[in-house]
C-alpha cells in the first residue's frame, strides 16, 4: 500500500474531527451524556465510514482497493479515535509499517435527542476547511442510529454514513433489534 495514498485521505477524513485525548481508564470516566439521549446506548463500538462529505467517494474506492477502511470508534469515557484499519492481517500490517497514519483522538458528549457534540480539535484542523475550520473548537451534530448503520448530520445538512463494525467473535451472533 503506497504511504503517499494513506496518509492524505486519513487527513481528510480526521479534518472532520479530531484532537488530542489524555488517556484515561474507562472505570474511572464515563462520557457525559444528556439523560434524554436517544443514542446513549446504541452509539459505542467501532463504525466503519462508508461516505464522509469531506472524504471523496472514490479515495474510499481505493482503499477498499487494499483492504483498508477508515472508521471511528466511540468509546464509553467520551474519547473517540478516528483511523484506518486493515481488514485482514494483510492490509493492517502495510498500515502498521506506514508509520506516520497514528489515529486522531477527540472526545464528545451526547446531548439530548440526536444530538453529539465533538470537541478538542487541534490548532491545524481549526485552520482547515472541515468542521472545524476558522477557529471552531466544538462542532454539534445529528447522529440517528438505526441497528446497524449511523448517519451523521452537521449543521450545513452534509451527511456521512457509517456501519457497524464486528468483531470476529461477533460475527455469528443475531443482529440486535
Amino acid at each position: 500500500m503506497p504511504r503517499l495514498l494513506i496518509a492524505p485521505v486519513l487527513l481528510v477524513a480526521c479534518g472532520l474531527f479530531a484532537g488530542a485525548q489524555e488517556k484515561t481508564d474507562p472505570k474511572d470516566k464515563k462520557v457525559e451524556t444528556d439523560p434524554k439521549s436517544n443514542i446513549k446506548d446504541k452509539i459505542f463500538g467501532k463504525w466503519k465510514i462508508l461516505t464522509d462529505p469531506e472524504v471523496e467517494e472514490n479515495q474510499l474506492k481505493q482503499l477498499e482497493m487494499f483492504n483498508i477502511y477508515l472508521f471511528m470508534e466511540f468509546k464509553a469515557d467520551g474519547s473517540l479515535t478516528i483511523g484506518a484499519a486493515g481488514v485482514d492481517a494483510e492490509a493492517q500490517k502495510s498500515l502498521d509499517n506506514g508509520g506516520k497514519e497514528t489515529p486522531v483522538r477527540l472526545k464528545y458528549r451526547l446531548l439530548a435527542g440526536d444530538e453529539v457534540e465533538f470537541f478538542d480539535p487541534p490548532k491545524e484542523l481549526q485552520q482547515g476547511s472541515g468542521v472545524f475550520a476558522k477557529g471552531k473548537d466544538k462542532v454539534k451534530m445529528t447522529v440517528k442510529i438505526d441497528k446497524d448503520v449511523m448517519t451523521q448530520t452537521d449543521d450545513q445538512g452534509k451527511t456521512g454514513k457509517l456501519t457497524r463494525v464486528k468483531d470476529a467473535k461477533d460475527k455469528d451472533k443475531p443482529e440486535k433489534k
